[in-house]
């Protein structure tokens, strides 16, 4: 069992924050999980659930993966060797909602890249429509610390970081502290090394010199918008 991921709160759903894709994972498989365990220290994603299968049932694993199996915690035994995951965002569909994001997450910190923040542009989607963000404008008109968060719902900055144990609810990004340099810097080193390993598209952005892909911000002749 997993659940759907980030509520349709702003800016939770369609987006990369570890609140917006954190969500339940729970395994029955008697003989092999024992019950009533619970594991809260291990980093996993759903994208291991394929994996893990092909594992227990003896199937060979692709070269290329993004997941892992899980075989080894569900019985009981240590994952060794992931310190972190890789979340993303591109779009609901080719020219809907195109804002595209990237974000690594350790047990300490998350780095997100905004490769669609340039200032101008404002995020819209989902979690933006409903009561919650209306009313947080509403407030923003008579308080500035509301306006200045909505703000930043609104238009993001290209990068940001966030230390999770003082602040698990990324309200204060860190990026350009010069306290953190450093952690900005493995962060990125990790992101980039993980986009380099998927051919991501986005890249060259990520490197300050590339656009957003073309075939992303265009919609295809004949597509129903409201889909």
């Amino acid at each position: 069992f997993f659940s759907d991921n980030g509520a349709p709160f702003a800016p939770s759903k369609q987006n990369c924050y570890p609140y917006s894709t954190r969500a339940a994972l729970i395994v029955r498989w008697p003989g092999v999980v024992k019950p009533g365990n619970r594991d809260s220290s291990h980093m996993v994603s759903t994208m291991d659930i394929m994996p893990t299968i092909l594992e227990q049932v003896g199937i060979p694993l692709p070269d290329k993966l993004d997941g892992r199996s899980l075989l080894p915690l569900l019985q009981g035994k240590p994952q060794t060797d992931r310190d972190h995951l890789y979340t993303t965002q591109n779009y609901i569909k080719p020219g809907t909602q195109v804002f595209p994001m990237r974000a690594v997450h350790t047990r300490e910190f998350t780095y997100i890249f905004n490769a669609w923040s340039d200032g101008k542009q404002r995020f819209e989607g989902e979690c933006m429509s409903g009561l919650t963000f209306a009313a947080m404008e509403k407030a923003a008109k008579t308080d500035a610390k509301v306006a200045e968060r909505v703000k930043h719902i609104a238009y993001r900055e290209a990068e940001e970081l966030y230390d999770l144990k003082s602040d698990p609810w990324c309200l204060q990004n860190l990026v350009a502290d010069p306290g953190h340099a450093a952690i900005k810097a493995e962060m990125k080193r990790i992101m980039e090394a993980e986009m380099r390993k998927t051919d991501d598209p986005l890249l060259p952005r990520f490197l300050g010199k590339g656009e957003l892909p073309a075939a992303w911000l265009v919609a295809k002749p004949g597509a129903d918008s409201s889909e």
